[in-house]
C-alpha cells in the first residue's frame, strides 16, 4: 500500500486516540477535479455511489467554499447550503469538526471531518488545530501530487532559466566578432636572389655552405667544364681549318676569277664556326656560378647537388639578405577566409609560442596550390610588424589570421553549414 494511503488509515483511526469521535472521513482533491471522500473510518473502500459518500463529498465541496476553509473550525449547520443542511440530521451523529491538511505549499487538497454526538470543546478545537498542521506536513512531504507539485515548481523555475539561456545564447548569436583562421606559417626571406643553373651539366663543386654570408662576385658553384673544354677546343681547331681555307681561297681568286664564289662561301663558315666558337666560351664561363649580390646562401645541404645532372633554368640556391623577412602563410582551402590586405596577424612560432609576432597581410593569391606537405591552400605574404632579434629564415609556426567581422552564429556555424553544403547539397 502507498505510504500516503497508509497515512489515510493512520489519520482516521490514530486521531482517535487523541481526541473521540464517532465517524471520521479523509477527503482528497486533485488538480481541477471536485473533492471526493478517499477513506471512512471502519470502511477497507468506501463506495463512491453510496449515499453517505455523496453527501460528504456535497458537505466537503461547500465547505472549501466557505471563507475559514483553511483553518480548522467547529461545522454549523446553519453555514452549510440548503441541500446540504436538509440531509444534515440523517447522516451526521450531532456534531462535527472541519480540520483541513495545511501543507507547506498553502494549497489545501485534504482533510479530515470528525463526527459525534457530543459538542466540541475549545480545548478539542486547539488540539486539532495542532493536528491540522501536523497532518498537512505529513501530507506535504507524502502526498506523490503534492511532491509532483514540488518537482514541477522546480521544473517550472528550471524551464524559466533554461528559456533566459536561450535567451541570452540567442542574443549572444548576433554579437559580432572577427573571423579568424589558423594555417601553418615560415619565415621567408623577402626579394631572395634565386641562383639557377645557367647551363646544362653536373655540379662538380660548391664553393659556399648553407647559410654562409657571401659577397657580390663570390663564387657559389662550379659544374664539370671536361665535356666544355673539349667542345671549346674543337670548335678552335675547326676555326683555324676554315681559316685557313679562307686565305687558300682568298689568294687563288687573284688567278682564277671563277674561284670568288667560293671565297664569300667559307668566309660565312669561317663566321659561323667563330660564332660556335664564343658560345663555347661563354659556357665555359658559365660553368662557374658568381654571386649576383650579397647576402646568406640558402640552401639544404652540399650532398644534394654533388654530382646531380642539371638542366638550364634549374633552380639551385637563393640569396637572400637576413634582415629583409616576410611571413608565408598556407590557409587550406577548407578554412579561408575573406582576406584583405591590412588584415592583423599573429605568429606563433615553435619556438617561442608565448609571444607571438604580430604581422600585416600583404597580398593572399587567387589560387591555391599544393603545398609541400600536399595540401590545397592559397598562399599568403605578410609582412612583420614587431621584428624581434630571435627571427631568422625557416622558422616555422601557426599563424592566426583575422578576416572580416561577422556574428557569431556564423563564425561558429561556418564550417559545419560549408561542410554540409559539400556533402547534400543545401
Amino acid at each position: 500500500m502507498p505510504r500516503w494511503k497508509r497515512f489515510w488509515r493512520f489519520s482516521i483511526n490514530e486521531t482517535h486516540r487523541l481526541l473521540p469521535y464517532e465517524q471520521a472521513v479523509v477527503w482528497t482533491r486533485r488538480g481541477a477535479r471536485g473533492p471526493k471522500v478517499s477513506a471512512i473510518s471502519g470502511i477497507p473502500v468506501p463506495d463512491p455511489r453510496a449515499p453517505f459518500v455523496v453527501w460528504a463529498n456535497r458537505l466537503v465541496t461547500a465547505l472549501l467554499k466557505s471563507e475559514n476553509s483553511a483553518t480548522a473550525h467547529v461545522i454549523e449547520q446553519t453555514t452549510l447550503p440548503k441541500k446540504v443542511a436538509a440531509e444534515w440530521e440523517e447522516w451526521s451523529p450531532g456534531h462535527s469538526v472541519w480540520c483541513p491538511f495545511k501543507p507547506r505549499d498553502g494549497a489545501i487538497d485534504a482533510g479530515i471531518i470528525l463526527f459525534r454526538p457530543e459538542p466540541f470543546a475549545e480545548g478539542d478545537i486547539n488540539l486539532i488545530r495542532r493536528l491540522s498542521d501536523a497532518y498537512g506536513f505529513a501530507w506535504w512531504a507524502l502526498d506523490p501530487r503534492g511532491q509532483g507539485r514540488r518537482k514541477s515548481n522546480g521544473k517550472s523555475r528550471g524551464r524559466v532559466f533554461a528559456l533566459i539561456a536561450w535567451l541570452l545564447v540567442g542574443m549572444a548569436m548576433f554579437l559580432p566578432v572577427r573571423q579568424s583562421a589558423l594555417a601553418p606559417a615560415e619565415i621567408t626571406p623577402l626579394d631572395p636572389l634565386v641562383v639557377t643553373a645557367p647551363i646544362d651539366g653536373v655540379i662538380e663543386t660548391l664553393h659556399v655552405k648553407p647559410n654562409e654570408p657571401v659577397g657580390q662576385g663570390a663564387r657559389l658553384f662550379t659544374f664539370d667544364r671536361t665535356t666544355l673544354r673539349n667542345r671549346t677546343s674543337v670548335a678552335e681547331k675547326a676555326v683555324a681549318v676554315v681559316q685557313a681555307d679562307f686565305q687558300r681561297a682568298r689568294q687563288k681568286a687573284f688567278n682564277d676569277p671563277k674561284s670568288k664564289g667560293e671565297v664569300s662561301l667559307l668566309a660565312a663558315k669561317v663566321a659561323q664556326k667563330q660564332a660556335e666558337l664564343a658560345y663555347s666560351r661563354e659556357l665555359l664561363e658559365r660553368a662557374e656560378v658568381t654571386a649576383g649580390r650579397s647576402g646568406i646562401v640558402i640552401y639544404a645541404d652540399k650532398s644534394d647537388w654533388l654530382g646531380k645532372p642539371m638542366r638550364l633554368g634549374e633552380k639551385v640556391m637563393a640569396i637572400a639578405d637576413p634582415a629583409a623577412l616576410e611571413l608565408t602563410i598556407w590557409v587550406p582551402v577548407n578554412d579561408a577566409i575573406s582576406l584583405k590586405p591590412g588584415a592583423e596577424i599573429l605568429l606563433f612560432l615553435d619556438t617561442d609560442p608565448l609571444n607571438p609576432v604580430k604581422a600585416e597581410l600583404v597580398r593572399a593569391a587567387y589560387e591555391a596550390e599544393l603545398t609541400p606537405t600536399k595540401v590545397l591552400a592559397y598562399r599568403v605574404k605578410a609582412r612583420l610588424t614587431n621584428k624581434t632579434s630571435n627571427l631568422r629564415i625557416g622558422l616555422q609556426g601557426t599563424a592566426k589570421v583575422y578576416g572580416e567581422g561577422v556574428s557569431l552564429f556564423l563564425f561558429i556555424m561556418r564550417r559545419p553549414i560549408a561542410a554540409r553544403r559539400r556533402t547534400i547539397g543545401f
